[in-house]
């Protein structure tokens, strides 16, 4: 392979972002309530932590600080290995009462490895509190209704599940927009375009009646946008030079982490 002159860099980069397709989203509309959805996740919720009892001593028997103040209780979520919410430390407190900040929208299924933990972090150190290990959630925890579970340690975690945000959309966050196709590069699975079978790499070259090549990219991109909150619209796609059609069904998105 013949490499490019030093002094010839420059303009070959130049090139290649010249030739870069531009890269675009679909929009999302917030929906306010929460209406009924035909596709409604059976496992997506957002958590809230409420409260926490904690033991007057640790497990040892010994007090939480040198100074004989409570401990500075911290509330985490785990699914797996991987910190899906954390609220600020309560200072000095046996019975921590949490803000009521509603995590984003969470994917907690009911054969995931979770965790709840409470710590006491004063800023410097930190040393569990106690740890409920658990395959998806607690029994106890019903939609809009307070769950206890007990710790290791006796300590004791109140939280809520709560309905997930929804949105208005298609579904698909990135695609390139070239003269006869709208390549898709990234796709919501919880989404019309994800529950269509919309994959990466998908060539869409037409929206309903409307081909890519006939309208322009950015009439298609717009196009493509307003699909996801029609039930029925048709998407043609060319997957690995393979033609195919998928219907959207009009229902809504939830964002999931």
């Amino acid at each position: 392979m013949r490499r490019l002159p030093a002094a010839a860099l420059p303009s070959a980069l130049l090139v290649l972002v010249a030739c870069a397709y531009p890269v675009r989203g679909t929009t999302l509309a917030a929906v306010q309530g929460h209406p009924d959805a035909m596709q409604r996740p059976d496992d997506v919720y957002r958590v809230v932590f409420r409260n926490a009892t904690v033991p007057p001593r640790t497990r040892d028997g010994v007090e939480w600080d040198d100074d004989g103040s409570p401990p500075d209780v911290v509330a985490r979520l785990y699914r797996g290995e991987e910190l899906l919410l954390e609220v600020p430390a309560v200072d000095e407190s046996l019975e921590a009462t949490f803000p009521e900040a509603p995590s984003a929208n969470l994917r907690l299924p009911r054969n995931a490895p979770l965790r709840l933990e409470l710590w006491d972090d004063d800023g410097i150190t930190e040393r569990p509190i106690g740890i409920w290990r658990g395959q998806g959630l607690p029994r106890t925890a019903l939609p809009g209704a307070d769950a206890r579970v007990t710790l290791e340690g006796r300590a004791q975690l109140v939280f809520r599940i709560i309905e997930p945000e929804m949105h208005r959309g298609t579904g698909i966050p990135e695609f390139e927009v070239r003269k006869d196709a709208l390549v898709v590069r990234e796709v919501i699975a919880f989404s019309p375009a994800g529950r269509a079978g919309v994959r990466p790499g998908d060539r869409i070259v037409a929206i309903g009646d409307e081909t890519v090549a006939a309208v322009g990219g950015n009439r298609a991109a717009s196009l493509l946008s307003r699909a996801g909150s029609r039930r029925g619209t048709v998407l043609r796609l060319e997957r690995e030079e393979v033609p195919l059609e998928v219907e959207l069904d009009g229902d809504y998105v939830w964002l999931a982490q």
